[in-house]
């Protein structure tokens, strides 16, 4: 091996090593390191083309070497970049625009200056250098693949309409990245089922957060309020909360109708619409909901005495007696199938507060 030789096996390992160190850290060290990947990246991008363009190989292969060698360079460093978490030092993603953007100028300033050089050498040497763009070509495709492998299975599992292809995701438990992430498979499955328009993959997703994410997407696509209550477990508050109100006219008009086939999921809105604490919101829902008590159906007239039953507990003790005898007993009293909320009702209003006795 020549002096040259040595020079750039030399770069070509410390360049290695400081990718590494870029993946782990997230510091201020970190962009140290980016600006030095960029220097090192361009010596060594000039120094491989340098030869190339010496080299006896045909002006094809010069031109594709010159072009392939400060990709591979330059592509490494934003791939090493998002093989890490910069999460921390990355505010709002400007910080990966940066490193992309930085990275992509120099990648073209050394790669024009590697035409230049392929196209103005004079052979001087009988190296060939088409090994040299083989090997550039498979390292940069192989980190392309890994690149795009996640995203790629993501866009597969969407093209098909198949959440089980998600747990082909890379999706460690030891550690995390931009590019590999603990919920991969989650976020996968969210992204099908938000194309696929199917709630049904939502609640098939294991994670609490994930779920009501892939619920908030597919509500958003059907503005349809039923979905925040759809499952077996649900969190309103994480799907729907702040959109109950552009809703609340469609909830009003079917609770108008106590035999509308929706009448459950509107009155499981109204707490969300603030009738525990709003007055005007009261004396709106509250003569409806007693309707839904007389006419409703069954699972309706539970729903609604629930939310009875817990209005008139916002208030004293005995304003809370005087309105479950006025108003709640009186509506339930003649319909048998209540016997269970008729019961609940006379045992709260026989029930007597207890005040302790002074010690002596």
């Amino acid at each position: 091996m020549n002096k040259r030789e040595y020079i750039f096996g030399a770069l070509a390992t410390i360049f290695f090593l400081m990718l590494l160190m870029y993946a782990v850290t997230a510091s201020s060290f970190t962009m140290m390191l980016h600006l030095l990947l960029l220097l090192t990246g361009c010596v060594l991008s000039v120094l491989m083309t340098n030869e190339s363009a010496k080299s006896n190989s045909s002006l094809g292969v010069k031109l594709y070497f010159a072009c392939v060698a400060p990709l591979t360079v330059f592509f490494s460093i934003v791939f090493f970049w998002h093989l890490g978490d910069h999460s921390s030092i990355d505010q709002k993603g400007f910080t990966t625009l940066y490193v992309v953007i930085t990275s992509t100028f120099l990648m073209i300033a050394c790669g024009i200056t590697a035409v230049i050089l392929a196209l103005r050498r004079k052979p001087a040497h009988q190296k060939n250098v088409r090994g040299w763009s083989i090997a550039a070509t498979a390292i940069a495709v192989i980190l392309l693949v890994i690149f795009v492998y996640n995203a790629g299975i993501t866009l597969a599992a969407g093209a098909v309409g198949n959440e089980q292809l998600c747990a082909l995701t890379f999706h460690p438990t030891t550690f995390s990245s931009y590019l590999f992430s603990a919920d991969a498979h989650y976020q996968c499955a969210i992204q099908v089922g938000i194309k696929m328009d199917d709630d049904s993959i939502c609640e098939g997703i294991a994670s609490r957060d994930h779920r009501n994410a892939c619920y908030r997407g597919i509500i958003a696509q059907r503005d349809d309020f039923h979905l925040c209550f759809a499952g077996e477990t649900y969190d309103v508050g994480e799907r729907c909360l702040s959109q109950f109100s552009k809703w609340e006219p469609e909830i009003l008009s079917i609770l108008q109708t106590p035999k509308h086939p929706d009448i459950v999921y509107a009155i499981k809105a109204l707490p969300y619409l603030g009738i525990f604490y709003d007055q005007s919101q009261q004396e709106i829902y509250i003569p409806l909901l007693k309707k839904i008590v007389r006419e409703g159906n069954t699972d309706a007239q539970g729903e609604a005495l629930e939310i009875l039953l817990t209005w008139a507990a916002q208030d004293s003790f005995d304003k809370e007696k005087e309105i479950l005898r006025e108003q709640i007993l009186p509506i339930v009293e003649d319909q048998p199938e209540l016997q269970g909320y008729k019961d609940r009702i006379r045992l709260r209003m026989n029930a007597q507060v207890l005040h302790s006795s002074p010690q002596p």
